[in-house]
């Protein structure tokens, strides 16, 4: 007897992707995410969890918070400055966005 495989070749294909940040307050992150132009989709909100999806031009993020917190050790301060947007009318009006709003934002 001979054995005969049975193969199909399939492609894979993402159809799509959400980013997930866990973030202090939940509040505060939302807010900073609105400031970029993001819209909350969804969400919801327990005794000692919380959560957003946040959406803006296809892309959506996933903020997450616990309490007690999870334990996850400080990541080491990773804010390298940022090279002013030229010719980027909607990166300029970003950043003053968020520099209006108190978010210190760097330049190199």
């Amino acid at each position: 007897m001979v054995a005969v495989a049975y193969v199909v070749l399939m492609v894979p294909k993402v159809r799509s992707m959400v980013a997930a940040a866990y973030v202090r307050d939940i509040d505060a992150s939302r807010a900073f995410y609105e400031l970029l132009g993001f819209g909350e989709h969804s969400g919801g909100k327990a005794e000692t969890s919380a959560w957003s999806v946040m959406q803006h031009d296809g892309v959506s993020v996933l903020l997450a918070s616990a309490s007690p917190s999870l334990g996850i050790p400080p990541q080491p301060d990773r804010q390298a400055p940022l090279s002013r947007p030229t010719g980027s009318p909607g990166g300029v009006a970003a950043v003053s966005c968020l520099c209006q709003a108190g978010f210190p934002v760097p330049w190199s």
